[in-house]
């Protein structure tokens, strides 16, 4: 999905549209299924916005892997919003979480 307002294009990166195996660091590349299709997109952004429901007090696992997968070269640098949705309660936690891995990746 892409879509232009005011100069600025948008991609959205279905986490539900890539296979991603739980990151084991030991593991090869080759074996890793759409994790180098998303680090590729990633790294063309130069803003992310993050966006999760909130599962038992922090982001859910698909986004987990994703920013498992995904380093310094992805996130160095850019601008990054996070988004949190919560059934209730405010998604605080989910969104500390979220933030503490992009300041961990100089976000």
């Amino acid at each position: 999905m892409q879509t232009r307002t005011a100069g600025a294009s948008t991609k959205l990166l279905d986490l539900r549209e890539y296979e991603l195996p739980i990151f084991a660091a030991d593991c090869d590349r080759a074996d890793t299924g759409d994790a180098q299709r998303l680090t590729d997109r990633l790294s063309e952004a130069d803003a992310i916005v993050l966006g999760s429901p909130t599962y038992h007090g922090s982001y859910s696992s698909p986004l987990k892997a994703a920013l498992d997968y995904s380093g310094f070269d992805e996130f160095r640098g850019k601008t990054v919003g996070l988004l949190a949705v919560s059934g209730g309660a405010f998604p605080v936690a989910a969104l500390e979480h979220m933030r503490s891995v992009c300041r961990a990746l100089n976000a």
